[in-house]
């Protein structure tokens, strides 16, 4: 029989497994059960014994390391990084290894727990600083376990500690998390946040906060040592200053002046402290006293101690409070010797003895002892600096000094005294002194200067002392010769003069330097100046020269005057030494010369140097005049010729060299005299606009004395022609629709024909040029025509001969009465007006019936006064009554006041106004005019026009006025006068009245006296067109009162 086998494949169930709720320390690692508690083999539990399955870790999940025993039990190592895993394991069956299944067990690790604790120190000194002052890991711990270095954890500063100013601060060394506090970091509080971090698990943090406080730095006080102090004067320091060991100092904060107290700490047996410190009496020494605002220390000694004080000591308090150590203070007191100030003497008598009392101010103070009192008696002169050759008294009371005199000291009272030698009259030089006090202590070397007032002067005397006739032309002094003038310079004050400058303005400036200039010496400088042409014109040479130079002391330095502090100068005009004529004047600075023109200052010793030129004259002479020889016959014919001005007239020499030139004068005459001498001279003429010579007169001789008159030039004619128009009209008047015919004659008085001219004839308005008119000497001429210019073209006038033109203008309807101007001017080929303008005028008379109008009218008695004259014959005419025209034409009324104007005075314009005007002056007595006069009407030619005037015999009403009857500012009536214009209308209302204004000026302008007389006129109107039943008449007038 056949056998079956069955094999059956054993099941592996692995499940998957969840350990969250059992995190494991990731630091201390550790295991979470065993995977296999819930799986299944053949649907039975797992043999933990590894009899039945083996089991493997077939993907870590990131968990790096983790195992699994036999048993399942899966471990996790330490040091693993907190987070949630999952590792993927595998159960295969040990009877058929390759039967197997996976499941994922999740595990959680958990990151150990950091405790950072609070760190501090105290007490710390901040000015030497410290390292390590703390680490922040010793009372730190990560998995319960206290830190000790950085082998798990990093550490990092959150919040570092906060500066006081820009002081240093402690810091935190992260490298080994030690605090570090650097050296000078100021009293105070510190605090620096840190943070421990894990570094498997870098966001396993903990912070803590490390607090260091570093104590107060008491301030450091030095020792002061002054000295050099003046005995028996209070003394007063500073001791928080650097009195020699450097200031007082507090390195975290500052001194409290205030706070300065004196200790008492080795003083003097017997010696007092005050209770607050701020003073210390020391017996027999003095009492130190301390300010108790700046904290400075003085010591006042007593009378006659002279010694340094016992050193005192002083603590000193800064802002903290903190107080300094313990500093002494030392005073070293000197005896000081007296001071000698230089002395100065000014203004003495030159050669006069001088006595100085040297302790007195004389310019630089008194000679004073701090601390004592001079010893007149120890005044003694030292040499120093004296000049070679000097002797000292061997008690130096007394200095000879060759040359100069004698010092002497009074033994008593110390005065100097200077006994110059006879003739000497320098400064002596400067002596050297000094003077004890009582205490023995001596001077410094001071000096006595004695400064005599020297005056310095000079004079310069200015002359010619010779003349030098260049060319030997006979012009002894004349043009182009030489003055040769000498300048006599005397030094005539006290000192000797240094740099002596003469300066003559006309001869340069500066012209000569003279170095030194001795007491009393004078010194010759010659200097040579040509004569010009302007000098000769001039008819002189004048000016004055000057000096100046530098007084100087016997050393050679400049000498000073006391009262500018600049050097003393000496100045001079010069003053003549010769008159006009070079003879010598013998006493210059004691004759007053005049200058040229005659005048004299009152000063003799300034005068100018004036020399004639020429000094000795040639005496030549030549004349005669210039002219336009209009008939050509060479010689001058009065009336005939004509006189040529401005010519400009050069002689010259043979060889071109001008000798002389003029001018003609406004008839033509020149003339010359004095020029030099000489032989074939030749005269030009110029003409005086172009510069060319228009004719020349040669071999001309002119020896000495010669005189040579009428030698005239006449000046050839040029050949021009010379036009003039004339022009006259047949008619004097015409009407419309007549003829004018006109003549224009053209005349050449010229020397040559005028050819190609052209004449243009302009015709008024009104007037039109009849065609075909035109002649030229009577023969018919083609014209241009250009609107009212007629044009002849082409003409040849000959020189001396005219040509006649005419032509003929009709007037046209356009034409109006009045005066009518026909015109004519001549021109050249170039268009130049070449002529004159000639005119011809013709009148347009009126017509009565077409071109006047007739002007008729009344005077009348206008006895209401209403401007018209009312029907009924109750206003009848006045008679004798004037009317005048504008142009002064005076027309009488008839017995029945009427009157006419004829034609003839009517306007020449139609169309116009006309004015006609009532004489008032010929009314009846006590009549007014009621209408407009003067009167202006349109006239209109060919109509009849009437001009009536109204006039009335009326009451008349004054009104006087003056300024309080209106308001300052505006000019307007007062209320009171306003109100009263009410109550005059009423009046005149009811009897035809003229109102007369009358204001009366007291001081107000005209225009504000019409300002005011306008407002109340204007007033009056207003009120009298409501009420009024008459043409209201106002008259004005203007007065003014004192």
């Amino acid at each position: 029989p056949a056998v079956a086998s069955i094999v059956v494949a054993p099941v592996i169930d692995a499940v998957a497994d969840d350990y969250t709720a059992s995190p494991v320390n990731g630091s201390d690692g550790g295991t979470v059960g065993s995977v296999l508690d819930n799986d299944l083999l053949n649907g039975n539990a797992i043999a933990t014994d590894g009899s039945d399955t083996t089991i493997s870790v077939l993907a870590d999940g990131g968990l790096t390391g983790v195992s699994l025993a036999d048993d399942g039990t899966l471990t996790v190592p330490a040091g693993t990084a907190a987070g949630s895993y999952d590792v993927t394991y595998e159960i295969c069956s040990e009877l058929d290894p390759a039967i197997c299944e996976f499941a994922v067990a999740t595990v959680v690790v958990a990151a150990p727990a950091i405790d950072a604790v609070d760190d501090s120190v105290e007490n710390v000194d901040g000015q030497l600083g410290i390292t390590d002052v703390l680490s922040v890991f010793e009372n730190d711990t990560l998995n319960g376990a206290a830190l000790t270095d950085m082998a798990q954890v990093s550490i990092s500063v959150i919040a570092p500690a906060t500066s006081i100013g820009t002081a240093p601060v402690p810091f935190l060394d992260t490298a080994d998390g030690t605090v570090d506090v650097p050296v000078g970091t100021p009293q105070g509080s510190y605090e620096i946040t840190y943070e421990i971090c894990e570094l498997v698990n870098p966001t396993n943090c903990a912070q803590a906060v490390a607090s260091i406080t570093i104590s107060a730095t008491p301030p450091v006080a030095q020792d002061d040592l002054v000295e050099g102090l003046q005995t028996g004067v209070p003394a007063t320091l500073n001791p928080l200053d650097d009195n020699g060991n450097g200031v007082d100092s507090d390195v975290d904060g500052r001194l409290e002046p205030s706070t300065l107290v004196l200790t008492g700490t080795g003083a003097p047996s017997g010696s007092v402290l005050a209770a607050d410190g701020k003073s210390l009496s020391v017996p027999g020494q003095g009492v130190w006293t301390v300010d108790t605002t700046t904290g400075e220390v003085i010591f006042s000694p007593e009378d006659g101690f002279t010694a340094d004080p016992a050193p005192v000591a002083y603590t000193v308090a800064d802002n903290d409070g903190n107080v300094s150590n313990e500093a002494i203070i030392t005073l070293q007191f000197v005896s000081i010797p007296p001071v000698a100030q230089d002395d100065l003497i000014v203004d003495l008598a030159t050669g006069s003895v001088a006595t100085v009392d040297p302790f007195g101010d004389n310019g630089n103070g008194i000679d004073a002892d701090p601390d004592g009192s001079l010893d007149p008696s120890s005044m003694l002169l030292t040499g120093t600096g004296a000049p070679a050759g000097s002797v000292l008294s061997a008690d130096g009371k007394a200095l000879t000094v060759p040359g100069e005199g004698v010092w002497a000291v009074d033994a008593a009272t110390g005065e100097v005294t200077f006994t110059p030698l006879a003739g000497f009259n320098d400064d002596p030089a400067p002596v050297a002194y000094s003077v004890a006090d009582n205490d023995g202590n001596v001077s410094n070397e001071a000096t006595i200067e004695i400064d005599y007032g020297q005056t310095v002067s000079m004079s310069l005397i200015k002359s010619v002392s010779e003349i030098i006739d260049t060319f030997s032309d006979g012009n002894f002094g004349g043009v182009d010769d030489t003055l040769r003038y000498s300048f006599v310079v005397t030094n005539t004050g006290e000192l000797t003069l240094q740099n002596v400058v003469v300066q003559d303005a006309a001869l340069g400036g500066a012209i000569a330097t003279i170095a030194t200039l001795g007491l009393g010496e004078t010194t010759t400088v010659t200097y040579d100046y040509v004569i010009t042409e302007a000098d000769r014109v001039a008819g002189r040479a004048e000016n004055s020269a000057s000096v100046t130079g530098t007084g100087i002391d016997r050393f050679g330095n400049p000498e000073i005057d006391p009262g500018t502090g600049n050097p003393l100068v000496a100045e001079d005009v010069s003053d003549a030494g010769t008159d006009a004529s070079t003879d010598p004047i013998s006493d210059p600075e004691g004759t007053e010369t005049p200058d040229s023109d005659g005048n004299v200052d009152g000063d003799p010793a300034n005068d100018p140097t004036v020399t004639a030129i020429p000094v000795v004259g040639s005496d030549t002479y030549l004349s005669g005049k210039v002219f336009r020889d209009n008939n050509l016959n060479d010689i001058y014919d009065d009336g005939v010729d004509d006189l040529l001005p401005n010519f400009v007239v050069k002689l010259l020499t043979s060889s071109g060299g001008l000798v002389r030139e003029t001018r003609s004068d406004a008839v033509g005459f020149y003339e010359m005299a004095d020029f030099a001498v000489g032989t074939n001279y030749s005269v030009n003429f110029n003409d005086p606009d172009t510069g060319e010579t228009i004719r020349t007169i040669s071999g001309l001789d002119f020896p000495a004395g010669a005189k040579t008159t009428g030698l005239d030039s006449f000046i050839q004619p040029v050949n021009v022609p010379e036009l003039a128009l004339s022009k006259v009209a047949a008619v004097s008047s015409v009407i419309v629709g007549g003829s004018v015919p006109y003549e224009i004659t053209v005349k050449n008085s010229g020397t040559s024909d005028a050819t190609d001219i052209s004449v243009v004839d302009t015709m008024p308005a009104g007037i039109s040029y009849v065609a075909e008119t035109a002649k030229v000497d009577g023969v018919l001429a083609t014209v241009k025509v250009s609107g009212a210019s007629i044009t002849f073209s082409g003409l040849t006038v000959p020189a001396g001969g005219s040509v006649r033109l005419s032509l003929v203008g009709r007037l046209n309807a356009s034409a109006t009465t009045g005066d009518m101007v026909n015109r004519a001017i001549a021109y050249d080929s170039t268009g130049a007006i070449v002529s004159n303008e000639a005119t011809a005028t013709v009148t347009l008379k009126p017509e009565a019936v077409f071109n006047c109008s007739d002007i008729i009218g009344r005077v009348f008695d206008d006895r209401n006064m209403n401007g018209y004259q009312d029907e009924g014959g109750n206003e009848p005419g006045l008679a004798g009554v004037r009317i005048m025209t504008v142009d002064g034409l005076v027309i009488t009324t008839d017995s029945h006041g009427r009157y006419s104007v004829p034609c003839a005075a009517l306007p020449k314009s139609n169309g116009s106004n006309f004015v006609l005007k009532v004489d008032v002056t010929s009314l009846p007595t006590g009549y007014r005019m009621t209408t407009e006069n003067p009167r202006v009407q349109r006239l209109t030619p060919g109509i009849m026009t009437k001009f009536n005037f109204g006039a009335a015999i009326s009451n008349v009403v004054d009104l006087d006025l003056v300024a309080v009857a209106f308001d300052p500012k505006t000019n307007r009536p007062v209320p009171a006068l306003a109100a009263g214009v009410d109550q005059l209308v009423a009046q005149l209302r009811d009897q035809p009245s003229v109102l007369r204004l009358s204001y009366f000026r007291q001081g107000e302008s005209q225009k504000v006296a019409r300002a005011r007389l306008d407002a109340l006129e204007n007033l009056i109107r207003q009120r009298w067109s409501k009420r009024g039943r008459y043409q209201l008449l106002i008259e004005r007038t203007i007065q003014s009162v004192q």
